[in-house]
This record gives C-alpha cells, structure tokens and sequence, in this order.
C-alpha cells in the first residue's frame, strides 16, 4: 500500500499481495519420532547388569482367573484381550500397557500377543487410573503354582516370587526377543525409554513399564537361595 492510500480503495486482489511472514513455530521442522531400538538382553553386558540388580517383589494384589476351554469357545475372556486369530489358529492374548509420553500424556500400546491355551492362567494387573486400559497376561499352570499365593479373596493372588530389575539403559523405546517365544515365531516385547527390564527364577529376561513398576512393584530382600 502507497504512504496515503485509502486502504477501502485497495482492491481485494492488491490487499492478497501482501506477503505472510510465518512465525518461528511454522517456520520450524517437525521433530521426527526415534525408532525403537533393538537390544538383546542375553550380552555379558547384561549379565554384569543383572548381576549386580536389587530384588523387587509385587505387592498389589493380582485378578487371576483360570483358561478353560469352554470359557475360549464362548468367548468368555474377549473383554481381557484374548481373542481368536483365524490366521494363526489359535487364541492370541494382546498384552496392552500404559506408557507416560513426553507431553505428559497417557497411552495404551502393546507390549507383547501370546498365545494361550486351556489350563493357561489370566492375570489382571491393578490399574493406576480407572480410565487406563487393562493390563492382561497369561501365564502357564507351573508358573502360576510357582509364583502366586492366594488371598483371602476369590480369585485374588499375591506374588511370592521376587524378580531382579533394572532401568532401560537405552534412553530409547527399545524392542527385545520375547522369552515366552518357545517356538522361535520372531515375537517381540516393545518398552519405552522409562521401562524396566526383568530378570524371573527361570533367567527369562522381559520388559515391565513404567507405569506397573510404579503401580505394583517395591524393593525387596533377595531369596534365602541367593542372599
């Protein structure tokens, strides 16, 4: 616009000429996601780590139902994530967790599928908040007898087996080999930068998030057998 002119005697297309200056924001470029991180936990640089890691134990209580087989063909556990994969020809439990992000927000992703069988057991964790998505997993029949105790309440179990834990050394969403993959499929365990990974009686070594070790989880004496 001329010093001095009118601008209602500007014509629409003279007052489009004016060129935008973008502001910092818009001129910056997106921040790109960091891709997942492959580890293998089976290194001697791991076995150093877990070596040296403290004991920690659950201490919340455990919703632990049994997997029968008229329950499956029912689709009694369809509201616990198990459901049926034509594909595969098996039932498949979805493992979902609750990871913090760096905007303070809260979002289910999947840990780990597993397949599951008749005479398997389903474990609920406590949730943090009631709006957090259920966090299910299954579990073999040896496994439950070795590692829970009952309560005084049906179908509610304390963990009487302690665990060696330590903090992702990573700084990254990390991905790991499942250790429950007993038919070597390639399956996986996905973590983020603030997981935990654990090392169970059986050497099995697997990630906990942030939120359950927060939620569940406190330091404890190691076993009469290691101390």
């Amino acid at each position: 616009m001329e010093k001095g002119e009118d601008i209602n005697s500007i014509s629409p297309e003279k007052k489009l000429e004016t060129p935008k200056v973008k502001s910092e924001w818009e001129n910056m470029e997106p921040e790109a996601e960091k891709a997942p991180v492959k580890v293998d936990l089976k290194t001697p640089e791991y076995d150093e780590l877990f070596g040296k890691a403290e004991y920690y134990i659950k201490k919340a209580p455990v919703e632990i139902i049994p997997i029968t087989e008229e329950g499956l063909a029912s689709g009694e556990y369809a509201d616990k994530d198990i459901s049926y994969d034509e594909e595969q020809g098996e039932y498949i439990c979805t493992t979902w967790v609750m990871n913090k992000k760096e905007d303070g927000s809260r979002v289910a992703e999947i840990e780990q599928t597993r397949v599951v069988h008749p005479g398997d057991w389903l474990a609920t964790n406590p949730k943090k908040k009631e709006t957090d998505r259920a966090n299910n997993y299954p579990m073999s029949d040896e496994s439950f007898h070795k590692l829970f105790q009952p309560s005084e309440q049906e179908n509610v179990y304390y963990k009487k087996v302690p665990v060696k834990m330590i903090e992702n050394p990573t700084g990254n969403d990390i991905i790991i080999d499942d250790p429950w993959d007993t038919k070597g499929e390639g399956k996986t365990m996905s973590g983020d930068a603030h997981c935990r990974l654990a090392e169970d009686y059986k050497g099995r070594r697997y990630i906990i998030s942030e939120n359950d070790f927060n939620n569940t989880y406190v330091k404890t004496e190691a076993p009469e057998s290691e101390a």
